[in-house]
């Protein structure tokens, strides 16, 4: 199959309740970046960009390497176990940098035909094409396949043929009128619902 799952929970501040809520507890600021853009919003002051922890501008509470932004900055990984299909996956770590600029279902498209190497290097491409952040991007992608024979690009055609017919030049200039097939996200599916990367 060809489907997609978020391995660890959110570290966005923003979006993860429970991280704004033990933040909280332990009396830490939390605000977006202030109009002034030289820290953290004053109280009633909108701000910009999304919630942040003070000192430090972190929008993320799990980190490695960001000191400045105090202990409750953990730099400890969400762990989640999952069983891997037989016919292998494709994990993609990355930090923010990547996720805040593309999808999971654009990243897989992007790199499910490549190797592991050239999947990486497009990723740092399309992050840094992409106008809208000037954040970093750690990005490593890992193929966990049942012999080490095969590889991923021929995993995926055995498992989805429909996956090859993407890069075909078919139907002529009308298209990019035919819908795309739909490949579930696990961001946007139902919390109690199961997947696997591919």
């Amino acid at each position: 199959g060809t489907s997609i799952l978020e391995l660890p929970k959110s570290h966005r501040i923003q979006s993860n309740m429970e991280e704004q809520a033990r933040l909280k507890k332990a009396a830490q600021c939390l605000a977006p970046l202030g109009f002034h853009l030289q820290g953290p919003a004053h109280p009633g002051e909108p701000g910009v960009g999304p919630l942040r922890l003070w000192p430090g501008g972190l929008c993320v509470s799990r980190s490695v390497g960001d000191l400045d932004a105090g202990s409750e900055v953990l730099p400890v990984p969400h762990i989640r176990q999952v069983i891997i299909p037989l016919e292998g996956c494709r994990v993609i770590m990355a930090s923010d940098g990547l996720w805040d600029v593309l999808s999971y279902t654009k990243a897989l498209k992007l790199t499910r035909s490549k190797p592991t190497g050239a999947a990486a290097s497009t990723l740092v491409t399309a992050v840094s094409r992409d106008l809208r952040t000037l954040d970093d991007a750690s990005i490593i992608v890992v193929d966990l396949l049942a012999s080490a024979t095969e590889h991923f690009p021929t995993v995926v055609l055995r498992a989805n043929p429909m996956a090859g017919e993407t890069g075909k030049k078919n139907g002529g200039l009308f298209s990019c009128f035919r819908p795309e097939p739909v490949e579930p996200d696990s961001r946007e599916a139902s919390a109690g619902s199961t997947g696997h990367l591919s």
